[in-house]
């Protein structure tokens, strides 16, 4: 992202929309995703100035089914190879997100494409977590939002009853708290380095959308298809990024 900013600083014949666009197909290319033939650039974005991006995009709290299909007009098996396609890499960070964790245990590369299969295990344990500005965390188990069923959606809200999430939030003020699932590893609640994972092994994370797409009925059979064939997730999401 550093070097995306310089570069678009440098470049002024092309806005920062379409640079944005560029360096995310760069990005494919360098973390090995197998069908960059499958890739379409078209420019001609304009940069718009003072945009409100909350509540643009996707909630990671909330059933992205709406949201993808009905608003920005794809299909069902699209909206899951591009969710799951793009979890295959990266991982998240408290102090930006509020969530911590990678999605798969090789962040840096698309392949092997383990997002899907690791979804369906059963080992999953959810916590709530609380960053703060000294950079820690502290993590505390809550129960499973899907143990029922699907979880309700939710409104995100910013307000003085989040505080009282976590147990020293009485006397330091939480950056962010949100609630996340974990596997991989096993560790009391309590407060850890946000620089670091709070238990020793490959600690994998999901969010409540990434759940979604095993619980909500219309999109789990083609979770089920990309889990055992990560051929047709690569040429689904290849097909699918339309940029």
């Amino acid at each position: 992202l550093v070097l995306a900013g310089e570069v678009a600083g440098q470049v002024t014949a092309v806005s920062k929309a379409d640079k944005a666009v560029i360096a995310g197909v760069v990005a494919l290319n360098v973390l090995e995703f197998p069908r960059m033939d499958l890739l379409r650039v078209r420019g001609g974005r304009h940069d718009y100035e003072d945009i409100a991006y909350r509540g643009r995009l996707p909630s990671a709290d909330d059933d992205p089914e709406a949201k993808f299909v009905d608003q920005l007009g794809f299909d069902a098996e699209e909206l899951v190879a591009l969710i799951g396609g793009g979890h295959e890499v990266g991982s998240a960070h408290g102090l930006c997100s509020g969530y911590i964790g990678s999605w798969t245990t090789t962040p840096l590369s698309w392949t092997p494409a383990t997002f899907f299969p690791d979804l369906f295990r059963d080992d999953w344990r959810w916590y709530e977590i609380c960053s703060y500005t000294n950079e820690t965390a502290y993590w505390r188990s809550v129960p499973d939002p899907f143990a029922d069923g699907a979880a309700h959606e939710e409104e995100e809200e910013e307000d003085a009853s989040d505080l009282l999430a976590c147990p020293i939030a009485m006397s330091r003020k939480a950056l962010i708290c949100e609630e996340q699932a974990v596997a991989g590893c096993d560790f009391d609640d309590g407060l850890y380095p946000v620089g670091s994972q709070p238990c020793e092994g490959d600690l994998l994370m999901r969010l409540k959308s990434d759940f979604f797409l095993r619980e909500n009925p219309v999109l789990e059979p083609h979770a089920r298809a990309f889990a055992q064939d990560e051929d047709l997730l690569a040429a689904t999401f290849g097909e699918a990024y339309h940029t």
